[in-house]
C-alpha cells in the first residue's frame, strides 16, 4: 500500500514537471498580447478566473484552443468567447466596431452587426446603447437553436452615431436606408450583405413612440423596450432566413406564398409539397392562416414565427436555419475534450485544471 503511495506520487510529480515545463515552452514560443492591447484589457480582479492566473503570453493563444462546448455555463447562461479576451483582428479603421462575439474569419461566420439609430444621445461602453444591445444580445443565448450554434457567429457593435443615417419613424414604424445601414456595416471590416450577413439597427424606446418592429432582407429593425427585445428572434427569422409570419393578420393573398414556412392550395405550393416528409412529425401539419388568412402553416403555434414567447421554430423553420448557418467543423480532438457546461479550464500556480463556474 505504502509502495504504491510513492509510485503514485512519483508519477503526480512527473506529471506536475512535464507541465510546468511544457507551459514554459509554450509562454516562450507563442506569441504575446498584441500591441495595441494593454495588460489591464486581459488581467485584473473584473477578468475572468482564467485571465486572473494566466502569463501574458499565453492570453491570446491559449483561448483560440479552448473547446466551444467548454464555453457554456450552468444555469442557462453562457461564457461568450469575448469574456475569455480571446483577440480579434483588427475590425474595422478607425476602432468603432467593437466584436461583442468574435469567433473567428468573418467570411466563414454569420456577422451580426448591432447599429444606434441617431435617435440616441450617445454610445460606447456603459452607454444607453451598450446596455441596449447586450439584452438584445442575450435573446440569442436564451433561444436553444442560436445557443447551440454560437461559434458560427460573430457579434459586433458599431459605435458611431450618424445624423445622415436616414433613420426616421413613419406611422410609428421603424424606417431607415437599408442601403445607408449597410454602408454603415462595412465599418467591420468582412461585413457582406451578400454572405446573408445581419444589421440589428436599435430605435432608442426612450426617444421614439415605436409601436412594431419589422425587418426586410440582412435587416431587423427594433424598437429598444421590452416588447422590442422579444421580437428580435421572429424578426431576425425574417431578415436571415426569409420566413412569413405564422399568424394570420386578416389579409387574403392573390398569389401563391414565397416563403417556405407558407403554403396555399395551388399544386406545388401545398403543404404536402413544401413539408410533406416533415407531415405529421413533431405537430407538422396544415393549418389556416400564415400571415394572409388563405395560405397555411406547418404547425397550430409552436413556432417563434407565429408568436415571440416561443422558444424555437418549427421543425420546418428550424431545418431551413440551420441550412443557412455557416458550417463549423470540430476537431476530433476537441470533441474528444467536450465536458458538460458548467466546467471551465483553469490555469494557477498548479499547473492545467477544470473546476465549476460559480
Amino acid at each position: 500500500m505504502w509502495f504504491g503511495e510513492i509510485r503514485l506520487q512519483e508519477r503526480m510529480s512527473i506529471m506536475k514537471t512535464l507541465s510546468i515545463f511544457g507551459l514554459v515552452a509554450i509562454s516562450i514560443l507563442l506569441p504575446g498580447i498584441p500591441s495595441g492591447s494593454s495588460t489591464s484589457e486581459w488581467q485584473g480582479d473584473d477578468a475572468p478566473i482564467w485571465n486572473r492566473f494566466a502569463p501574458d503570453s499565453l492570453l491570446p493563444v491559449w483561448n483560440r484552443f479552448i473547446p466551444d462546448s467548454l464555453l457554456p455555463v450552468g444555469g442557462g447562461a453562457m461564457v461568450r468567447r469575448a469574456d475569455y479576451r480571446t483577440p480579434s483582428p483588427a475590425t474595422d479603421l478607425e476602432g468603432n466596431c467593437v466584436p461583442l462575439i468574435y469567433n473567428g474569419d468573418p467570411s466563414n461566420k454569420l456577422d451580426v452587426v448591432f447599429i444606434a439609430s441617431h435617435f440616441y444621445a450617445e454610445v460606447g461602453p456603459g452607454s444607453h446603447f451598450a446596455a441596449d444591445v447586450e439584452l438584445f444580445l442575450s435573446r440569442f443565448y436564451a433561444f436553444p437553436q442560436f445557443a447551440a450554434n454560437i461559434a458560427k457567429f460573430n457579434f459586433y457593435r458599431l459605435d458611431v452615431l450618424d445624423e445622415n443615417d436616414t433613420c426616421r419613424e413613419v406611422s410609428s414604424n421603424p424606417v431607415c436606408s437599408r442601403t445607408k445601414l449597410i454602408e454603415m456595416a462595412q465599418n467591420c471590416l468582412g461585413f457582406d450583405p451578400g454572405n446573408n450577413d445581419q444589421i440589428i439597427v436599435l430605435f432608442d424606446d426612450e426617444a421614439t413612440n415605436l409601436i412594431a418592429s419589422r425587418a426586410e432582407p440582412n435587416v431587423a429593425y427594433m424598437s429598444a423596450d421590452l416588447g422590442g427585445v422579444a421580437w428580435i428572434i421572429h424578426e431576425f427569422g425574417h431578415s436571415f432566413g426569409g420566413l412569413g409570419d405564422e399568424y394570420n393578420n386578416g389579409s387574403t393573398a392573390r398569389i401563391d406564398p414565397p416563403y417556405l414556412n407558407c403554403a396555399s392550395l395551388t399544386p406545388g405550393f401545398t403543404c404536402s409539397d413544401k413539408w410533406g416528409d416533415l407531415m405529421d412529425q413533431n405537430g407538422v401539419g396544415c393549418f389556416q392562416g400564415c400571415g394572409a388568412s388563405n395560405w397555411y402553416r406547418p404547425t397550430n403555434l409552436g413556432c417563434v414565427m407565429n408568436h415571440p414567447a416561443v422558444d424555437h421554430h418549427c421543425a420546418v423553420c428550424s431545418r431551413h436555419v440551420d441550412s443557412l448557418l455557416p458550417s463549423t467543423a470540430m476537431s476530433p480532438f476537441l470533441s474528444a475534450l467536450s465536458l458538460p457546461s458548467p466546467w471551465i479550464w483553469v490555469l494557477n500556480s498548479r499547473g492545467i485544471s477544470l473546476r465549476t463556474r460559480g
